[in-house]
């Protein structure tokens, strides 16, 4: 009888234990989905609150730095603007400057062409002036003999023709001996004295003719 209270007991207090562990336990599962829901919650809200300030003020540096980089491109746009204006105002000393430098670059090609073609000429032509010296010393050397062949043959024509004015000269004179003579005999009436002079002049003549033949 008394195993039987007691085990009777045992079981009523363990009913109550099991109905009240049931309960603490289904109340421990409410509370801590209640606890985990409320801490879920109030994460949301601060990392949206954390994040609406951080943004704004991220929205804020961008808006700054945004404003910083156009006014530094205005600078730098100005800039570039001022040297192409500069620019633009030099563009016609660019282009007469461009025209020279064409114009000196077409003559510095034809001097090129020009030296070329020239240097290949005188390779070419070095063994015809050669060629054409040698003959020209040649010439030089037939011509000096020419000259002196000539300035023999007007040497002998100098003395032929002192030689003929002698003649001639010689010739006058003995002319007026004769007449001298005939005039002589004439006056004296001596024939046989002309024939004598005429014989002596005859043979002076022959013999001149023979000195100048001679000479």
């Amino acid at each position: 009888a008394d195993l039987l209270t007691n085990n009777m007991r045992m079981l009523l207090v363990r009913n109550r234990y099991n109905i009240k562990w049931k309960g603490m336990r289904k109340f421990q599962i409410v509370y801590r989905v209640f606890v985990r829901k409320r801490n879920v919650g109030a994460c949301k809200i601060q990392t949206f609150y954390r994040m609406k300030t951080k943004h704004s003020k991220y929205l804020k540096l961008k808006k700054a730095m945004i404003s910083l980089q156009c006014v530094q491109r205005c600078i730098a746009a100005r800039e570039v603007l001022f040297e192409l204006r500069k620019a633009a105002k030099d563009i016609g000393n660019l282009k007469e400057d461009n025209a020279q430098l064409k114009i000196e670059m077409g003559s510095l090609k034809a001097m090129l062409k020009a030296q070329s073609e020239t240097k290949n000429l005188l390779k070419g032509d070095s063994e015809a002036l050669q060629k054409r010296d040698e003959e020209i010393s040649v010439l030089s050397k037939q011509l000096s003999k020419c000259e002196v062949e000539l300035s023999n043959e007007r040497e002998a024509r100098d003395e032929i023709e002192k030689s003929f004015k002698e003649e001639n000269e010689l010739r006058i004179k003995l002319e007026k001996e004769v007449e001298d003579k005939k005039k002589i005999d004439d006056i004296s009436g001596s024939g046989r004295k002309l024939e004598r002079t005429n014989s002596d002049t005859a043979e002076r003549i022959q013999n001149m003719a023979i000195i100048t033949k001679i000479e």
